[in-house]
């Protein structure tokens, strides 16, 4: 399966994203659920398939895992829970 990464704008809603719930981990939980319903829905209609959803979610986790790294090298508490 070729999955890709950053092919189109939401790709960059979805970095932005994962790299606020860094700050808000609700916002993890709300993103997961959302692309779960819409990947359900839209594959019964033959508009997503499985590597675009694997692309949305490495994309929110990269965004997350960036701003991980720089909240942890820059001594910026990560979470605000």
């Amino acid at each position: 399966m070729r999955v890709e990464l950053f092919d189109d704008y939401f790709s960059i809603g979805h970095a932005l994203l994962g790299a606020a719930s860094i700050i808000a981990p609700a916002l993890s939980v709300i993103f997961f659920g959302y692309e779960l319903i819409t990947f359900c829905i839209k594959r019964k209609k033959k508009k997503e398939r499985a590597r675009e959803f694997v692309g949305d979610l490495f994309e929110f986790l990269a965004g997350a895992g960036l701003a991980a790294l720089f909240t942890a090298c820059s001594g910026i508490p990560a979470c605000i829970c």
